[in-house]
This record gives structure tokens, sequence and C-alpha cells, in this order.
């Protein structure tokens, strides 16, 4: 268990630092601790890779690592950020989605809320899902507000203000937009 709890540890250190880092500082990454299973030693080759830049490297180590154990969910959310990085997006989505089945499933609380953030996050960067997103980050307040130790209203109320100001500029503008359409069409007629 202490054995498992350090390669968890080292894992969510190699994800959290930043991903531009130099390919020395990769190298430099601890390795999976002796005895430990394919699966975790999967899962830190695809952050070591992803830290290091490789994101090809990483979905493949990470896609193995889900291959290997299923009903795990951090794999399936470590290729989830792998594949957002690679602008994945529909792929990450899924993957997100899995994880966060899997991690409620366990009653990961921690996971879940990380799972739900992904997919909210991965929603606003596809065109044309903006509603979509705002639902996912509706769906993160209710997660949130139930489960506070472990996700961040604030957030969620901050994307979700953001969203709807979006959306008024939206229709706000519609009539200009509409405008300048006209002019461009009417230019174009007139334009030999």
């Amino acid at each position: 268990m202490r054995r498992l709890a350090a390669v968890l540890l080292v894992s969510f250190a190699l994800f959290t630092a930043p991903m531009t880092a130099s390919r020395a500082a990769a190298q430099d990454a601890p390795a999976a601790t002796t005895g430990t299973t394919p699966y975790v030693e999967a899962c830190a080759d695809g952050l070591g890779k992803l830290r290091a830049g490789d994101t090809d490297g990483a979905v493949a180590a990470l896609r193995r690592a889900v291959q290997l154990e299923q009903g795990r969910a951090l794999g399936f959310y470590y290729l989830g950020e792998a594949l957002r990085v690679q602008r994945s997006h529909a792929d990450a989505l899924e993957m997100f989605r899995t994880a966060g089945r899997l991690a409620r499933a366990a009653g990961d609380t921690r996971l879940e809320a990380r799972s739900l953030q992904g997919v909210a996050d991965t929603l606003e960067r596809i065109e044309g899902k903006r509603n979509e997103a705002r639902a996912a980050w509706a769906e993160y307040l209710r997660f949130a507000n139930a489960n506070s130790e472990v996700a961040f209203p604030a957030l969620a109320n901050a994307r979700i203000q953001a969203l709807d100001t979006m959306r008024e500029l939206d229709e706000t503008y519609a009539d200009v937009r509409e405008r300048i359409a006209i002019r461009a069409r009417e230019t174009a007629r007139t334009t030999p």
C-alpha cells in the first residue's frame, strides 16, 4: 500500500510539473520503484514523456496503461490530459468521462472532481460546444458544492459567468456581424 501511495505521489508530481520542462529535466524524473505493477510503470512513463513534451509517446504509454488495467480511473484521467494537450478533444472527452465514471464507482471524489473539470474545460476548447461546456461546468458546480474539500465552486462559478458573458456578447453583436456580412457581399458584387 505504501509503495502504491509513493508511486501515485510521484505520478502526481510528474503531472503537475510544467508541461514545457526540458528533456534533461524529464530524464532526471524518478523512475517507478522496483516491484511496481506494469500499469504504474506505464503511467509513470507516460507522465514523464508528457512532461518532456513527447505527447505522442505519452499517449502511447498511457493507452498501454489503461489497456493493462481498464478498471482504474487514474490512467484514463492522465490519458485524457495527454490527448487534450495533443488537441484530440473528442478522445480526451471520452477518457475524462470514463475516468469520472470509474472514480465515482470507486468512491474517489478527488479524481471524480478532476475528471468533471477535465470534461468542462475540454468542451470549452471545442468550437460550437459552449452550451455543453456551460452544462458541464454546472454539473461540476453541483458536485463542488457537495464536495468542497476536493473541488472548487468558485472556479465553476467563474467559468459559467465567463461563458454567459460570451453568449451575451455574441447576441449583442449579432446585428453588427450581419451588417458587416451584408456589406462584404455587396462589395464583392460591385467589385469587377
